[in-house]
């Protein structure tokens, strides 16, 4: 950490980052060097892995890498999507279908008579 920090900052930063409170850790590094985020998320990102490095089991959260939270959305969303659709199809009743017509309804002329039916 660079000399502008107090020790009492840098503390809290490292709790925060064996805590896995990675927010907090930029926020309080911003806040004691007057950094912009972009380099302070950077540095923040670079002082995690080494202390994650050095001193794993001091570390409360795992390593959150990848894309898991947002694939963790969009299967949940594909789920109450699904699940909606059969929850709003519940409600209805569904209409029985309608009487099959009777054999002699539906032949007609010279094919009624071979059957038994007509004039």
């Amino acid at each position: 950490m660079t000399q502008d920090i107090s020790n009492d900052d840098r503390e809290r930063i490292i709790d925060a980052l064996y805590a896995g409170r990675k927010i907090e850790a930029i926020k309080i590094y911003r806040q004691a060097t007057d950094t912009g985020l972009a380099p302070a998320k950077e540095f923040i990102e670079q002082l995690g892995s080494r202390l994650r490095e050095e001193t794993p089991e001091k570390f409360t959260s795992p390593s959150r890498k990848g894309c898991g939270t947002s694939v963790l959305i969009v299967i949940v969303a594909a789920l109450l999507g699904g699940g909606f659709a059969t929850f709003t199809s519940l409600g209805k009743r569904q209409q029985p279908a309608p009487p099959a017509p009777a054999a002699a309804d539906v032949i007609e002329g010279d094919q009624a008579a071979q059957f038994g039916h007509g004039e």
